[in-house]
């Protein structure tokens, strides 16, 4: 009777999993988080390499195992994508970087940074795994106010962008077209300030007027003129992945979207010869591979900043920028506090020659909190994308096109600028949710 009740009260064999899943998940968070705290310490009796870099594979690996349960379809392909960029960035990592700082760098730091970002994955699956399923909601717009609004908006913001670009003497005939690689970020302070809101205007409009047919696709054509006058290469990648998403979520065809993540990482590395200057001067192949190394920087450029920063905690102050309702010209300190002008500043360079380095959502989270900043912020971007999986069905069982550019928007600001940048990508985001609930509520279906 003893073992009847036994059997009653206490779960047994595969039953027992789903309770002790919460539990198992936060053991091996914490034994990553203490692995990576205790060997990110330099001067120890063994490699920390040793250690760290097989603890970052083995996050990997679970977090691939819980995404493949936990997902399918357009999600599953995109948390894949993920875990290819991490470990082919920490591959590359040591042998991108110039000699000259290469060889002064030890391995550790690529290590310790491609733990940070491993660990985290692995928590954003375990709390994806954990997020209830959203049933997804998707706003109810009349599409020919809205396609009708996006064309004034778009020729607005590039007309707008044309005036400022040919104000700063930068259009693409007024510049040596081998220096945008420097010239492109000159331009700052407040007119800086509406280039970006332009910008996230037309990553906003540019998309979607491509998804519908006539008249849309020119004005479209107008708006990507527009971002390519930047040479900034993120917004136009970002319209064309809303483009492909959109398609993909309507279709269900995923080959599409490899193909397309395909071309642009080999477009994206072979603009680095552009960007990094290799043919203003005597070609070298050293100087070629440094710059097509490049293609994929965020581990090596995290294990860049560790290694300049030390063990120095900046406990939140990047963040700042992504809460703090106040534009960066605005407040110089917010400037100089944020992830780019942190970025930029510690590798040597000023505000207006670069817009600073690329850590990744948890590599900004270890930067200012450790190993809990890293697991927690990426527990937050874990919970989001289960929010996302319930917009994404709802939009593919609509099929509509309008539903299908909402859901892939989402995807675009949550797997691409948040998951890279971080709070450098809070300015984007926050202005185009603002901009899109106002079209939205102006387009609504009465």
């Amino acid at each position: 009777m003893a073992s009847d009740l036994y059997c009653r009260t206490v779960p047994m064999g595969s039953d027992a999993l789903p309770s002790l899943r919460p539990i198992l998940y936060l053991l091996s968070a914490i034994l990553a988080a203490i692995i990576a705290t205790v060997f990110a310490e330099p001067g120890l009796s063994m490699r920390n390499s040793s250690v760290l870099v097989p603890t970052g594979f083995i996050c990997v690996g679970f977090y691939l195992w819980q995404v493949r349960n936990a997902s399918q379809g357009l999600l599953q392909l995109v948390f894949v994508l993920l875990a290819i960029h991490v470990v082919v960035g920490f591959l590359f990592a040591p042998t991108s970087l110039p000699w000259t700082l290469s060889g002064t760098l030890d391995d550790r730091a690529f290590s310790l940074s491609f733990v940070v970002i491993a660990s985290g994955l692995m928590v954003a699956a375990y709390a994806y795994q954990l997020a209830a399923p959203s049933r997804g909601w998707l706003p109810r717009v009349d599409s020919e106010k809205l396609v009708k609004l996006a064309k004034w908006m778009t020729v607005a913001a590039a007309v707008g962008m044309f005036y400022l670009y040919d104000r700063n003497n930068l259009l693409p005939w007024q510049v040596n077209i081998l220096d945008v690689g420097t010239l492109r970020f000159q331009i700052s302070g407040q007119e800086e300030w509406l280039i970006n809101r332009s910008m996230d205007i037309l990553m906003i409009t540019v998309p979607l007027l491509f998804l519908f047919k006539g008249a849309a696709k020119a004005f479209s054509l107008l708006g990507f003129l527009g971002l390519a006058i930047t040479f900034k290469r993120a917004p136009l990648i970002d319209v064309i992945m809303v483009i492909v998403l959109a398609n993909v979520i309507r279709t269900g065809k995923l080959k599409k979207l490899v193909l397309t993540v395909g071309a642009i990482l080999c477009l994206y590395a072979a603009t680095q010869l552009f960007y990094f200057g290799v043919f203003r001067a005597e070609f070298a192949p050293e100087e070629a591979y440094l710059s097509v190394a490049s293609g994929l920087p965020e581990v090596r450029d995290l294990g860049w900043i560790l290694w300049l920063n030390g063990q120095q905690f900046h406990w939140g102050t990047t963040l700042l920028q992504s809460v703090l309702p106040v534009p960066s010209f605005v407040s110089p300190w917010i400037q100089e506090q944020s992830l780019r002008g942190l970025t930029t500043r510690m590798i040597g360079f000023d505000w207006d020659e670069m817009g600073g380095l690329r850590l990744t959502l948890a590599g900004e989270g270890y930067l200012n909190f450790g190993m809990i900043g890293a697991m927690a912020l990426s527990a937050l971007w874990g919970w989001g994308m289960r929010k996302t999986n319930g917009v994404v069905k709802a939009a593919a069982k609509s099929g509509a096109v309008v539903d299908a550019y909402f859901a892939a928007l989402l995807v675009s600001w949550m797997a691409f600028w948040i998951y890279l940048g971080g709070s450098q990508a809070s300015g984007v985001v926050r202005s185009s949710v603002l901009l899109l609930a106002a079209m939205v509520y102006l387009c609504r279906d009465k």
